[in-house]
């Protein structure tokens, strides 16, 4: 059975549902191209796996929180693989661009701020 959230838990803390999850496979290549005879050619150095994650909006606090959990530089993220036939795999990460939008300010000394949603990737090492 296909799991609804693929992200268990980082660095042990559990994460809240995104609105969107995606998953990408990298094949890293070196020299990639074509020989002298048009047959292309390339040397696989290794896979990675990327999330991008996009949030419901987010209040202030729950802002504060989730990014307490993304913020650390090395990421220890349990996540079920769908690459790997939906196995419950360990994967050591760190994240890449963190973007937020404000949706709405109610006040102008900014203490009741709407975000939008917060959109991460993270980036396996």
């Amino acid at each position: 059975m296909a799991q609804v959230w693929q992200i268990k838990t980082i660095n042990s803390d559990p994460v809240p549902i995104p609105t969107s999850l995606k998953i990408a496979y990298y094949t890293l290549e070196k020299d990639a191209g074509a020989n002298m005879l048009g047959n292309m050619i390339h040397n696989v150095i290794n896979h990675k796996k990327k999330f991008f994650i996009t949030t419901p909006p987010l209040s202030q606090t729950d802002l504060d929180a989730f990014l307490e959990i993304m913020i650390p530089d090395a990421l220890t993220i349990v996540y079920y693989d769908p690459f790997n036939s939906g196995t419950e795999t360990t994967g050591y990460f760190y994240h890449g661009d963190i973007e937020v939008e404000v949706l709405w300010i109610k006040n102008e000394s900014m203490t009741d701020v709407l975000y939008k949603g917060l959109s991460i990737n993270l980036i396996e090492n």
